[in-house]
């Protein structure tokens, strides 16, 4: 049997993030018109936080959970990585926005086909208030 090979947490964040983006005053004008700027990227910044946010957490499910790949991470997953980092005395500010770049990947691995459309969302309703 072939062993599978997914690449480092940080190759898979890199490869779903930058699965839309957009940079640009033009192409963020057609992404607002369309209805498709939920999931794209208007600036290098703000693609590099979120590609170190969902690392992180991609790293977290790989050191906690032994899930080498992306798309087979769950929602107990993220639950256990927000705890994780309520327990390292982390701000509420901080943990959304951890929580909000795994929204983030998460809807970017469905338009990639890494995930099923019919999958359970990684964060769930309520979840950031638990953690503070």
């Amino acid at each position: 049997m072939a062993r599978k090979v997914f690449g480092s947490p940080v190759y898979q964040a890199v490869v779903i993030m930058q699965a839309d983006q957009a940079f640009g005053k033009k192409l963020r004008r057609a992404a607002e018109r369309d209805g498709t700027s939920a999931w794209k990227f208007f600036s290098s910044q703000e693609m590099k936080s979120y590609i170190s946010a969902f690392a992180r957490f991609l790293h977290f499910c790989r050191s906690r959970f032994s899930e080498r790949y992306a798309g087979k991470t769950t929602s107990e997953m993220a639950r256990a990585y927000i705890c994780h980092l309520a327990d390292l005395s982390w701000k509420p500010d901080d943990i959304s926005k951890e929580c909000k770049a795994i929204e983030r990947g998460d809807l970017l691995m469905r338009r990639l086909g890494w995930k099923t459309q019919d999958a359970p969302p990684l964060i769930v309703e309520g979840l950031t208030q638990q953690s503070d």
